[in-house]
């Protein structure tokens, strides 16, 4: 995925993503900004909150300890599902006119 965000775009991350993955979609190929089709943002982040939100945290190290054991233990399954509804997400886009989806 290239949206268009300046580290994803850089010289060296092109050429690090042209050399190690098989298929790479091009920035102008993919829409600018779109949390929809960005799997951190459309899963990953709202899981980690979730989950480390289920206690408080009074100090900024239990936090991070909550956080690392959440991505520690987060199932591959539950990964797989989020990335399986990959395909509808790209459609429901296309179906909204490039607009957001949620």
């Amino acid at each position: 995925q290239q949206d268009s965000a300046p580290c994803h775009v850089s010289k060296i991350s092109m050429q690090g993503l042209t050399e190690n993955c098989y298929d790479v979609v091009k920035k102008d190929l993919w829409p600018p900004k779109s949390p929809d089709l960005n799997l951190l943002d459309y899963f990953v982040w709202g899981y980690v909150e979730r989950h480390t939100n289920r206690h408080p945290h009074s100090t900024k190290a239990s936090l991070m300890d909550s956080i690392k054991e959440v991505f520690g233990n987060m199932d591959n399954e539950i990964v797989r599902r989020a990335c399986g509804r990959f395909r509808g997400r790209i459609d429901a886009v296309i179906d909204a006119n490039d607009d957001y989806i949620e």
